[in-house]
């Protein structure tokens, strides 16, 4: 059924709203380094392979794989782990450099590859690094919303058992697949029972799984925007209010999510300026009022730019503060890859004649 035509009140009704729509991003300046869980082991312990450590005079090549991985430098580390895991004979070291090297490749979006080394990881099922491998391989398939293989993954999981931080992965993991299920409601109920766990427990990197409780409740009101953009819309008060409801709501969660890390940061930017160019194309192909003709049609599209152009800025505004998160920190995933070409397609439209 057709959406009724806009009309100039409802232009103006929702950029008021767009104004309340503030993104505070200068706290970008703030993020904190990454702190997923890369595992290390003693000193003592590595000291006691000295054959493998013994050509490198101030860190061991382990060490050096995991500051790799500190700045978010992946592909270096990722080469390093495989290093390790191609001539070591040492079975604790190589099955803790498989699991930081799957998370690289998480990073890096080889999300198949990831796959692979974690599947071996959970069926040889090593105590020590059994249960975090599960989580994480329940992650991967979640990245490429495989939500039925994590779930089978997960089926063997006893909550009672698991240690805080493996309990919040667990947690999020569950949230996770009730998101790729379309199941807002349930995610958030999920995710704030996760944040209350957070507050009261102590929790190894509680900064880190905060911000992505933070993202992910930001991703459910992300889906329920999607949800109700869709075309033919109606530019009613009512319509327009509700989807600046869920723009704000998505917003309010990406901003508190900054505190995860530099990679929650990026992907948090990159779905703000998604929102709002979507809300952009939905309104700028609204249908028209009927009965104008060409020119009066041409003159109508012209003005509908200009009212709605502020969500195209706050787009912009998104993406620019990604790709200084890049410049900065030197960054290197799929977010800051796919903001590039956004950014410049949209830098486009803005320019005049665009």
């Amino acid at each position: 059924m057709p959406g009724k035509p806009i009309s100039i009140t409802s232009f103006i009704y929702f950029v008021l709203i767009v104004i309340f729509l503030e993104l505070n991003l200068s706290s970008c300046a703030g993020v904190r380094p990454p702190s997923r869980k890369v595992f290390l082991l003693k000193p003592t312990f590595l000291a006691y392979h000295g054959e493998l450590l013994r050509e490198y005079s101030e860190k061991s090549l382990f060490e050096k794989a995991n500051i790799l991985y500190s700045r978010n430098e992946f592909s270096k580390a990722a080469r390093l782990y495989t290093d390790i895991i191609s001539v070591s004979t040492n079975f604790p070291l190589i099955r803790t450099a498989m699991y930081n090297l799957a998370l690289c490749y998480i990073n890096l979006d080889r999300i198949n590859d990831a796959i692979l080394i974690l599947r071996d990881l959970v069926d040889l099922c090593f105590p020590d690094i059994c249960e975090d491998a599960r989580e994480l391989f329940a992650s991967a398939y979640l990245e490429q919303r495989q939500w039925r293989e994590a779930e089978k993954i997960l089926e063997p999981v006893d909550e009672a058992r698991l240690e805080p931080s493996l309990f919040v992965q667990h947690q999020l993991n569950l949230s996770r697949i009730a998101l790729v299920r379309g199941h807002t409601v349930e995610a958030r109920m999920k995710l704030q029972k996760v944040l209350r766990f957070l507050h009261t427990q102590r929790v190894a990197d509680a900064d880190y799984y905060r911000g992505l409780t933070y993202h992910l409740i930001g991703e459910s009101y992300f889906l329920d925007f999607s949800k109700n953009a869709t075309f033919p819309i109606s530019l009613s008060h009512e319509s327009l209010e509700n989807l600046a409801k869920l723009i704000l709501l998505a917003q309010k969660y990406y901003l508190k999510s900054f505190a995860g890390g530099y990679n929650i940061a990026t992907r948090a930017l990159y779905k703000l300026g998604t929102m709002y160019r979507e809300m952009y194309t939905l309104m700028l192909n609204s249908p028209l009022p009927e009965g104008l003709s060409q020119e009066e049609k041409e003159v109508y599209l012209e003005e509908l730019k200009k009212e709605i152009s502020p969500l195209l800025h706050k787009a912009a505004l998104a993406y620019q503060k990604n790709l200084e998160l890049y410049a900065r920190f030197g960054i290197e995933n799929r977010w800051v890859r796919e903001t590039t070409q956004t950014l410049k397609n949209l830098n486009s439209m803005l320019s005049p004649g665009g």
